[in-house]
C-alpha cells in the first residue's frame, strides 16, 4: 500500500507543469479571445469540464495571468474571483484580490477603474495599507494626465503572435488559394511509367512553394500510424511522470519497425515529382498537438540541403485549431485527414500550428532533402505544376 501510495504522488504533476497548462491555457483565451467564465465553467466547443474551476483555482489563473503580462485576461478572472468570493471556501483574502485587480486596471491603463477598486477594498478594510499606498500613486498618475485606454481584448507583445491572433482566431479567414487544382503525376523520375496514380493538387502558394495534396494517405495508414505515436507517447510520459519536458512535440517513430507502414508512405512521399533529384531518406516524426500547438524551430546547419516538408494530416481536429499558419504570408491551412501538406525552406521557420481548442491532433513530419554533391546548399530545385 505505502508503495501504491508512493507512486501515486511521483505521478502527480508538479507546480511547475500546473504553471505550464496554466500559460498554455491563458494564450489559448488570447488566441481565440475565450472568456474566463467559460474556462471556469468548462464551456468550450460544446464540451464540458469533469468539474468546474474553484475560486482558488480561479485566483491562481488570475496571479499567473498577472505575471505573465496577459493584463486583460488577468482582469477577467479577477472579476470573477471578486463578484463569487465566498470566505467558507477559499485560501486568499478578498482585499488581496481587489488589490491585484486594480494592479491589473493601471497595467492596462484603466486608472479610473483601478481607484474605484481601491476605494471598494478601502470600503471593506479602511486600513489596508496597500489601498493606501496605490490610491495615491494613482491619484498622482490621473493628475499628471493618465488617461483610460479602452482595451477590448488581450493583445500579444510580439508582432507574430499578433499575427497569428489575428488569422487562427477568425473563423471566417480562409487560405489564400490560387483558386485551382491541378493534377500531379507522379512518376519515378524521368520515367513513362508511373508508380502511383494522378495526385489531386492544390496550389497555395507558387513562390514560396506551399501545396496541398488531397486524399493521400488511407484510413489504414493513418491508424497504424497514429497508434505508434500514442503508444510512445504513453512511454515516455510514464517515464517522466505522466509529464515531458520538450512538451510531447517531437515523438520518433521508428523506422526499423516491422510494420510496413511508415516505410510504406515515406516511400509514397518521395516519389511525388516535386524535386528535381530523388530525395534521400529522412526521419520520419509523429507529434501530438495539442493546447500549445506548435512552432519550428530554425533550421540548423546540418539541414541546409532540405528544400521542404510534408506535414501529414493524421486525424481531424473535433472543436477548432489546429489550422496549419503561415503569418507573413496571411495564409491558413485547415488540417483535413488523408491530406498533406508540403511547405518549402523558405517558410519554415514561420510555419506554426495554432493551439487546439479542446483536444489534441496527430500530424506526421518528413522532411526532404536534396543528396549533397556540394558544401553549397541547393537554393530552390522544386518543380512547380505549371498553369494549363
Amino acid at each position: 500500500m505505502r508503495v501504491k501510495i508512493e507512486n501515486m504522488a511521483d505521478n502527480l504533476p508538479t507546480g511547475k507543469d500546473i504553471q505550464k497548462i496554466s500559460h498554455g491555457i491563458l494564450r489559448l483565451q488570447a488566441m481565440y479571445n475565450i472568456s474566463a467564465n467559460d474556462v471556469m465553467s468548462g464551456n468550450i466547443s460544446h464540451t464540458s469540464s469533469h468539474s468546474p474551476f474553484s475560486l482558488d483555482d480561479a485566483f491562481d489563473m488570475a496571479r499567473i495571468a498577472y505575471e505573465t503580462e496577459y493584463y486583460f485576461l488577468a482582469i477577467d478572472w479577477l472579476k470573477i474571483v471578486t463578484s463569487q468570493y465566498d470566505a467558507a471556501v477559499t485560501s486568499f483574502n478578498v482585499t488581496n484580490a481587489m488589490n491585484l485587480l486594480s494592479s491589473a486596471y493601471y497595467k492596462l491603463q484603466q486608472p479610473s477603474k483601478a481607484l474605484s477598486t481601491l476605494e471598494s477594498v478601502l470600503k471593506i478594510d479602511p486600513n489596508n495599507q496597500v489601498a493606501k499606498r496605490n490610491k495615491r500613486f494613482i491619484n498622482m498618475k490621473i493628475n499628471e494626465g493618465m488617461l483610460d485606454k479602452d482595451v477590448r481584448y488581450q493583445l500579444f507583445k510580439t508582432k507574430k503572435d499578433r499575427l497569428l491572433q489575428k488569422i487562427c482566431g477568425d473563423k471566417n479567414h480562409e487560405s489564400q488559394r490560387q483558386g485551382r487544382l491541378y493534377c500531379t503525376l507522379t512518376a519515378w523520375r524521368n520515367r513513362t511509367l508511373f508508380d502511383r496514380p494522378n495526385i489531386k493538387t492544390e496550389i497555395i502558394s507558387f513562390k514560396p512553394f506551399i501545396v496541398v495534396y488531397h486524399d493521400f494517405t488511407t484510413d489504414s495508414q493513418r491508424k497504424a500510424i497514429t497508434h505508434m505515436g500514442y503508444e510512445q507517447m504513453i512511454d515516455v510520459m510514464s517515464k517522466h511522470h505522466y509529464s515531458n519536458p520538450e512538451g510531447m512535440n517531437g515523438l520518433a517513430v521508428d523506422d526499423r519497425t516491422y510494420w510496413q507502414w511508415v516505410p510504406s508512405l515515406k516511400r509514397a512521399l518521395e516519389n511525388i515529382d516535386n524535386t528535381q533529384r530523388k530525395p534521400v531518406h529522412s526521419q520520419f516524426v509523429v507529434r501530438n498537438i495539442g493546447l500549445e500547438g506548435h512552432e519550428n524551430t530554425p533550421l540548423e546547419q546540418s539541414e541546409r540541403t532540405r528544400l521542404g516538408t510534408y506535414l501529414v494530416f493524421l486525424t481531424e481536429p473535433k472543436y477548432g485549431g489546429g489550422d496549419v499558419v503561415f503569418p507573413k504570408l496571411g495564409i491558413k491551412v485547415a488540417p483535413s485527414k488523408g491530406d498533406v501538406l508540403f511547405y518549402d525552406r523558405k517558410v519554415h521557420r514561420q510555419t506554426t500550428v495554432c493551439p487546439l481548442v479542446s483536444d489534441t491532433t496527430w500530424v506526421g513530419v518528413y522532411p526532404i532533402h536534396e543528396p549533397l554533391y556540394s558544401d553549397v546548399s541547393f537554393s530552390d530545385n522544386l518543380i512547380r505544376p505549371k498553369p494549363t
